[in-house]
């Protein structure tokens, strides 16, 4: 697919929104220590996927970790699972999930963009802090796969819904339990990211998280796993 005139002006704003949102999602006032949401960033295209990607990400500022992903396109709906472990202020920090997704709508002359839903369920923890947050995210994400010769470039962007339990022990000493502040709560998050492919093979990304929850990771994506 090359790149038209109509489509050029939905496209330069995906990356303008891409540019203006990276730099947030970095620094961040460090604030009380927290579980990381599994799912961020989310990496969401509009586009099946069927391989293992492996990221170096930075969730939430400074919280350098290693995420994991692997992703199978369905009959019915593309799915993958995902797992990530980092540092959060010196103690281990895990996460891991369910993908799950699907094509709502391809570009056409009436609207220049292809669009796919996404969702899942996973947890993010600490473990030793008692700290946890379950998550069932929810998100649309719009993009264009722009084709330059062999290479084709994929920015989107995927504004979510997240509904989160947040889960803290009630207490630091021996025999600490879960349940002393659990709290469910609703969250609005922007995945912002862009993909650099080669004949649809192995990929090069970046993405990043605004909002809520921060983050910003970047890898690349092995096919055929």
């Amino acid at each position: 697919m090359r790149l038209s005139v109509r489509c050029a002006p939905a496209i330069a704003l995906l990356l303008a929104a891409g540019l203006l949102g990276v730099g947030p999602a970095l620094p961040g006032p460090g604030g009380a220590l927290h579980a990381q949401a599994f799912d961020v960033p989310s990496f969401w295209t509009p586009y099946s996927e069927h391989g293992m990607g492996l990221y170096l990400a930075d969730p939430d500022g400074g919280n350098v970790g290693v995420l994991l992903t692997w992703r199978r396109s369905g009959r019915v709906v593309d799915y993958g699972l995902r797992a990530a472990v980092q540092d959060a202020g010196g103690h281990v920090g895990l996460s891991g999930g369910l993908e799950l997704g699907g094509a709502l709508y391809r570009a056409s002359d009436r609207f220049p963009l292809d669009v796919a839903w996404g969702s899942g369920i996973g947890i993010g923890g600490v473990p030793d802090l008692d700290l946890a947050v379950v998550r069932i995210p929810f998100g649309i994400s719009f993009g264009r796969r722009l084709a330059v010769g062999d290479v084709g470039l994929i920015p989107y962007v995927e504004p979510r819904l997240a509904l989160d339990l947040r889960v803290r022990g009630s207490s630091p000493g021996p025999g600490r339990r879960f349940g002393g502040g659990d709290h469910t709560e609703l969250h609005l998050d922007l995945d912002l990211g862009a993909d650099l492919d080669f004949r649809l093979a192995w990929r090069l990304r970046i993405g990043a998280t605004v909002g809520h929850e921060r983050a910003l990771a970047a890898g690349i994506v092995f096919p055929g796993f």
